[in-house]
């Protein structure tokens, strides 16, 4: 997730109370990823600490830009099949940590307005666009880098570009 600047404002939300709060869904996120707990149950707890209300004090973190962070941490809760994603195994010469992420980033969101009723036929040229956005490989050679095991990515990309067309019917 990219990271936003929390920049402090007059009358904004406790700067300690937000950091412990992103802290807290990010560590959700993560034990998801790792298979430590159910994505359900993550997502109820995530729920529970989004509800408890942020102190606003003098001057603190700009509420906006808060509440936007919170909100992606929520959605990232949300992604198809979190724990499975986060399992995928990482080897030499593998599809891009970037653009594999691009690409199931760009799935999740689909999914998502998909789920709160986003137009079918938009939905099918987004899904169009998102089959079509590059796949790249690391480089081989001595100074090659990590990628995502490309038979488990492909698995991975086929289930859940099945599942976001098994939505828009």
């Amino acid at each position: 997730m990219e990271a936003i600047i929390l920049n402090k404002v007059p009358n904004g939300y406790d700067h300690s109370t937000v950091l412990v709060k992103i802290g807290r869904l990010n560590k959700l996120v993560a034990d998801v990823k790792d298979g430590k707990i159910p994505q359900v149950n993550a997502i109820h707890q995530a729920d529970a600490l989004i509800a408890e209300p942020i102190p606003v004090v003098a001057v603190g973190t700009d509420p906006q830009k808060v509440d936007e962070y919170i909100a992606k941490y929520r959605r990232e809760l949300e992604g198809y099949k979190l724990a499975v994603y986060g399992r995928l195994k990482r080897v030499k010469c593998g599809y891009s940590l970037n653009d594999f992420d691009a690409k199931i980033s760009a799935y999740n969101e689909l999914i998502y307005k998909l789920r709160n009723g986003a137009d079918k036929v938009f939905a099918m040229t987004e899904l169009e666009r998102i089959r079509q956005l590059p796949l790249t490989h690391e480089k081989k050679g001595l100074f090659s880098r990590y990628g995502y095991d490309c038979e488990a990515a492909d698995s991975f990309l086929a289930d859940i570009d099945g599942y976001a067309l098994s939505l828009t019917y």
